[in-house]
């Protein structure tokens, strides 16, 4: 047998993603994604992303709808050490039949010079799917040869009119509002619904703040895949930590429109505030406090807005 490698498939990392100060690669389609920093002052907000990540994903629960990225280890290129993720933080969820085992060092080969960490990897949306939200919901002025949506971001909220008006459009991260979202469930009864999405949202907030103790500042609520043919729902989290409930409230207001308007007449909220305060745990009150404050927020937006 001949010992050519006919296989196309890279043997080098692939980036699949971008920001300010780190970029995201996948490596041969495995089930990992991998973030590193851009540049060497990046080491320590990758080191505290790292952390954060593993304190929130041991305040998940296998009951919420929106699932975190799991982490499993950083690599400290100043040392040249790997900080496993060794389970002290992880949550007690009981392994599946199918439960990966613990990796020794799943960043070999990544880098050497920079800052990164590994988690699971959020696919992207199943083709079928894919299709039909480019074929509904995508825009007049995309070409014909735009692809399906790789992630759709859930955006339950209200969209500010610089949304609404956008020449511009990403099939990476293709933006679903609520009506989108209910024609997709019309056409893939798989899907959760509206309500549920937005009480998994309350549910995975109330976690963030009461739980591990962060504001969900520039928090991410998404639709993805699991690699295979089903959709998972996933969130991100990129956050500070907590001084008081209206650091919580503007945290909430600054974010993407992801949730429902902190509005008793928003069809969405109250399944949304049900979902939060079910995961506030012994905080309940302070999450009570929350509610009010955000519908009060809501209210003097609306007021002004009426004014204007």
């Amino acid at each position: 047998m001949s010992t050519q490698d006919y296989s196309y498939e890279t043997h080098q990392p692939v980036r699949i993603g971008a920001g300010s100060f780190a970029t995201v690669y996948a490596w041969r389609g495995g089930p990992l994604a991998f973030k590193v920093a851009a540049a060497p002052g990046n080491c320590a907000v990758i080191h505290q992303e790292f952390e954060m990540l593993r304190m929130l994903y041991a305040q998940s629960s296998t009951a919420s709808l929106f699932r975190l990225p799991k982490p499993y280890a950083f690599y400290d290129p100043g040392t040249s050490t790997v900080i496993l993720n060794d389970g002290h933080l992880q949550s007690n969820r009981t392994p599946s039949p199918g439960h990966r085992p613990t990796i020794a060092n799943p960043l070999r080969g990544i880098t050497t010079d920079g800052a990164a960490y590994a988690m699971d990897r959020i696919h992207v949306v199943p083709f079928e799917v894919g299709s039909v939200i480019k074929e509904r919901f995508y825009p007049s002025f995309a070409t014909p040869q735009a692809p399906p949506p790789s992630l759709c971001r859930l955006y339950f909220g209200e969209w500010p009119e610089s949304l609404r008006v956008s020449r511009f459009f990403s099939a990476k991260h293709f933006a679903l509002n609520p009506t989108q979202y209910a024609d997709l469930c019309g056409a893939f009864s798989e899907l959760e619904s509206a309500k549920d999405v937005a009480k998994g949202m309350g549910d995975m907030l109330a976690r963030i703040h009461w739980r591990a103790g962060f504001d969900a500042r520039d928090v991410e609520f998404g639709m993805g895949g699991d690699g295979i043919q089903e959709i998972t729902y996933y969130m991100r989290a990129f956050s500070k930590d907590i001084e008081d409930i209206q650091q919580l409230v503007k945290a909430h207001f600054q974010n993407d429109p992801y949730f429902p308007c902190a509005r008793d007449s928003d069809p969405l909220f109250p399944s949304f505030k049900e979902g939060y305060l079910n995961a506030c745990g012994g905080f309940v009150e302070g999450g009570r406090a929350f509610i009010a404050a955000a519908l009060l927020e809501q209210l003097l937006r609306d007021t002004r807005d009426q004014l204007t």
